[in-house]
């Protein structure tokens, strides 16, 4: 659902999506903090999966993934040029307007 923006300081959006209006700010970062080891474990799982399946592929034959390859590159070639498209105008309406160590270091 997209919705016009009603937000007492104006910025670049012309819509805000729900997901960005109810974001509870608090909430993530209470469950950030409890859960940053999380990472570790997703990141020692996926090296141990790559070398494990790299290992077992070493005498077999390549899968022809040229089609999919492209398919993948192209998705995220565009979601990348989505997000600079909804990101860009704001941060260069923060930079413009308060600087760079506020659009580093403050949160709201």
């Amino acid at each position: 659902m997209v919705r016009l923006m009603m937000h007492p300081e104006p910025s670049n959006y012309s819509y805000v999506f729900d997901f960005e209006e109810n974001f509870h700010y608090e909430w993530t970062r209470q469950w950030m903090t409890e859960n940053w080891t999380n990472g570790f474990y997703y990141c020692t799982i996926y090296a141990m999966l790559v070398f494990g399946l790299r290992r077992m592929m070493r005498d077999r034959a390549g899968f022809r993934l040229k089609g999919l390859l492209v398919l993948w590159n192209t998705m995220l070639a565009t979601f990348s040029l989505v997000g600079f498209a909804r990101t860009a105008p704001e941060l260069f309406r923060v930079l413009n307007k308060y600087g760079l160590h506020h659009s580093v270091c403050v949160t709201r």
